[in-house]
């Protein structure tokens, strides 16, 4: 059996009309509590940021939090083909 360098696993989602990075810093400051504290604080903690285009007054886009959802959903799917043994 694999062993495995984490024991568990974030996804970070950013909120509607926010930013992938930005939305878990505060305005004008380099601290990422995501990547500055979580991942110190917890050991073993593998994180992942979903970044996703999203802007809620975009007249432009047609995609909903439904297409949004599908092609996350996919994402993981893809990403988990690679481990055979173990979460995510």
């Amino acid at each position: 059996m694999q062993a495995f360098a984490y024991h568990n696993s974030c996804i970070a989602i950013h909120g509607w009309g926010s930013h992938a990075f930005g939305g878990f810093k505060a305005h004008n400051d380099t601290y990422m509590w995501l990547r500055d504290s979580l991942a110190v604080d917890v050991p073993r903690l593998r994180v992942f940021i979903y970044g996703y285009a999203s802007s809620p007054t975009a007249d432009d886009s047609i995609a909903g939090v439904d297409d949004y959802a599908d092609t996350f959903r996919r994402l993981l799917r893809s990403m988990r083909k690679g481990y055979q043994v173990g979460p995510l």
